[in-house]
């Protein structure tokens, strides 16, 4: 079990995963809400095992801190912990502090992590008419990264007036991630022009375009995106942009200059990234692997293998994962 609770007798139940993997070091004299700061601080910095220390040292004491424990959810969520996150949400439920946060941080996770079945549940049966606009944008995701565009569809109808940039950008994934470039494109076109303009649903018609051969069109958008942009690899948009204009210089046969930008990409960006399987493939894709050296190749086939394991890729980015893992293999057969 892994709820905090001060009446735990670890020695009486089988050592907890979690606790062999997340010794908390921190000082219990700091209060809890000095050490949310610092949680809330390492979290934003996608520092999250160190986040997990600080939350874990603010459970130990108060295992019904409810914000605490939809935080440490996230953390695990975004360290590909699923395990870890559902042994927090069963603790949560049993001990009856399971609220609207801690709901939808679990109901992110699953639909991140691709587990569409359990996030229905929470959805459905946990949150019922008590779902709110980030609960619909969870569902929305897990809908559309399983190519469930109808229901996809249907929640984003529910949405109304509360959609947002998250809900219009999830829906063109959608159609993005089911080949369905036209309608993807069509939706953007036909959205808002604060929203159509914004940063997020910019970066998804890029990538559309790509998709659809308009790749000039495609790079002078991302060109011109970039001048305007601080160099921010800890951004995720700045990062999504940066590694779309390298596929866009790969796909139009700029080698040299999409290996260089990936390359770049590789070395700047945390493994912890949303975007770092698109580059470790673009790296794969853009080189002469004898470009790689063996440390190199070892490690990007062990992230990819890992990623696989995880099933939490939609189709397009498995076929790429298996098409870098199988370059990999022959260069060193």
């Amino acid at each position: 079990m892994l709820f905090h609770s001060p009446q735990h007798n670890p020695s009486s139940q089988k050592p907890s995963s979690y606790r062999s993997d997340f010794q908390s070091n921190k000082t219990g004299q700091d209060n809890a809400k000095m050490l949310m700061a610092k949680a809330t601080g390492c979290f934003k910095r996608k520092d999250y095992a160190t986040a997990v220390e600080y939350l874990d040292t603010i459970l130990v004491s108060d295992p019904k801190n409810q914000f605490a424990i939809s935080k440490i959810i996230q953390c695990f969520s975004r360290m590909r912990r699923i395990d870890y996150a559902e042994e927090e949400y069963r603790g949560a439920l049993k001990h009856g502090v399971a609220n609207i946060f801690i709901h939808n941080s679990m109901l992110d996770a699953y639909a991140k992590a691709g587990k569409l079945k359990e996030a229905e549940n929470i959805y459905y049966n946990k949150l019922g008419d008590k779902a709110n606009t980030v609960s619909h944008n969870s569902m929305l995701d897990a809908y559309a990264k399983a190519g469930k565009l109808k229901e996809a569809e249907s929640v984003y109808i529910q949405l109304g007036s509360q959609a947002n940039t998250v809900s219009h950008r999830a829906m063109a994934y959608g159609y993005y991630n089911n080949s369905r470039y036209d309608e993807a494109l069509d939706f953007i076109e036909t959205l808002p022009v604060d929203a159509r303009d914004s940063l997020p649903l910019q970066l998804v018609r890029f990538d559309v375009l790509r998709k659809m051969g308009r790749r000039d069109e495609a790079l002078v958008g991302l060109n011109a995106l970039l001048l305007r942009l601080p160099v921010d690899y800890s951004n995720a948009d700045y990062v999504l942009a940066r590694t779309l204009r390298a596929y866009v210089l790969k796909d139009t046969g700029q080698s040299d200059l999409a290996h260089a930008s990936f390359r770049q990409l590789y070395s700047s960006v945390s493994s912890q990234s949303e975007h770092y399987a698109r580059i470790i493939c673009g790296l794969v894709f853009s080189s002469d692997t004898r470009s790689l050296s063996s440390s190199e190749q070892t490690e990007i086939q062990s992230y990819l293998k890992n990623l696989l394991e995880s099933n939490n890729l939609n189709e397009g980015l498995k076929f790429d994962t298996v098409t870098a893992l199988r370059k990999l293999g022959k260069s060193k057969d």
